[in-house]
């Protein structure tokens, strides 16, 4: 389960395909083995990443608490019910924000992915232009905006002395995502519009210096190492 992810499938919903270009599929593409590559996806949400990576050939499995579509096994992401590195990837996507212990679930994520093999995570950034770093710790946002009984978003450093602390070596880090959730409420073609200019918008302040860390979610991509 993570914050975008809850329903649906992207199509017919450009605010599903946005977070999922921006956070996913972009950064997935540039490090993915080729199929049939084992693929696990952490808080799978709907399934529709699973599904669609195993529609290309990959063998792919989503994590979640609840039941829903899609190759799926209902499990704590801090206990999983798999032998050491069966996977080649595994994806982290808008979830270790959700957990309380973040060392535990990383360390359950390195057992589990074969050395070599690579880690997507998303985190909610704290640094972020939205001035999350002062609203989390809001009772009001928490119980308002954050369906969960836990929140932490993550600062660049954090993140990968994270990685780094459980045989990790990060790769890629970057910010992502300009754009506020709350424009997701907004007719489909009305947000279209928008998201279209803002992917031409980020393509320039991806590369601006000091303001390319603002962006309201942190990605990282990184390869499992010998410990």
């Amino acid at each position: 389960m993570r914050e975008e992810r809850m329903s649906g499938s992207t199509q017919g919903n450009p605010w599903l395909g946005y977070i999922d270009e921006k956070i996913v599929w972009g950064p997935l593409y540039k490090k993915m083995p080729p199929p049939p590559a084992r693929v696990l996806d952490l808080g799978c949400g709907d399934g529709r990443i699973a599904i669609r990576l195993s529609n290309r050939g990959f063998r792919a499995v989503g994590v979640d608490l609840h039941p829903g579509a899609g190759p799926r096994l209902l499990a704590r992401a801090e206990s999983l019910p798999f032998r050491p590195a069966s996977f080649d990837v595994v994806l982290l996507v808008l979830v270790l924000m959700h957990v309380r212990s973040a060392d535990q679930l990383m360390t359950e994520v390195r057992r589990v992915l074969r050395t070599g093999g690579r880690l997507l995570v998303a985190v909610g950034n704290r640094h972020s232009f939205t001035g999350l770093a002062i609203r989390e710790n809001d009772p009001d946002f928490l119980l308002k905006r954050i369906p969960y009984d836990c929140y932490r978003s993550f600062s660049r450093k954090e993140l990968e002395h994270l990685l780094e602390a459980t045989g990790f070596k990060t790769e890629t880090l970057r910010s992502a995502t300009f754009v506020p959730s709350f424009i997701s409420k907004g007719r489909p073609s009305f947000l279209r519009r928008i998201l279209t200019l803002a992917r031409m918008s980020e393509l320039v302040l991806e590369r601006t210096p000091l303001v390319r860390w603002l962006g309201i979610r942190l990605f990282a991509v990184a390869e499992a190492v010998e410990t």
